[in-house]
């Protein structure tokens, strides 16, 4: 049991960084917080403000959830808040640990192996679901695109949900 949290030293990770087999830094600070922009923007985040901020109406046109208002803009204050925190609590992880550059490289050198396992599965889990989230906003965009009426035919020929080529 011992095992599963058994920790790596940073004196071992910093020597890993050294092999020549390992992995060199060639992304700047420029290109790290162009990542992250290009991470925390997704597909669908411009249409989440816009529904947060006016509410949502279904196709009759009811109201489903009532727009937040001025509340909104204090959340988003919260959330940056809270995103800077979190953004100095790695900093400080990247100066003790220098080598290492991920939740994963961290965990494991700070809660141990099972720990670091759990979190680098995570990691995996989300990028997967990131991209499958993207990939079903941009079909569900095609497909609406695929819906409207087409210039020279007449609409109500085509039956709802039938494939126009």
């Amino acid at each position: 049991m011992s095992q599963l949290f058994r920790r790596k030293a940073i004196a071992e990770l910093l020597v890993e960084g050294e092999s020549p087999y390992a992995l060199k830094r060639a992304l700047g600070a420029g290109d790290l917080v162009m990542l992250g922009i290009g991470a925390v923007i997704g597909a669908g985040i411009f249409g989440a403000i816009g529904t947060a901020a006016a509410g949502q109406y279904d196709a009759a046109g009811h109201l489903v959830r009532s727009g937040a208002g001025p509340a909104l803009v204090l959340s988003f204050l919260f959330l940056g808040v809270a995103c800077a925190l979190a953004g100095l609590c790695y900093a400080e992880l990247a100066a003790m640990i220098p080598q290492a550059g991920s939740a994963y490289a961290y965990s494991y050198a700070t809660l141990g192996e099972i720990v670091a396992w759990i979190i680098g599965w995570d990691l995996i889990r989300g990028r997967q679901r990131g991209g499958r989230d993207l990939l079903g906003r941009l079909l569900h965009l095609a497909a609406a695109e695929l819906r409207r009426p087409l210039a020279g035919v007449a609409h109500d020929r085509i039956p709802h949900g039938a494939a126009v080529s």
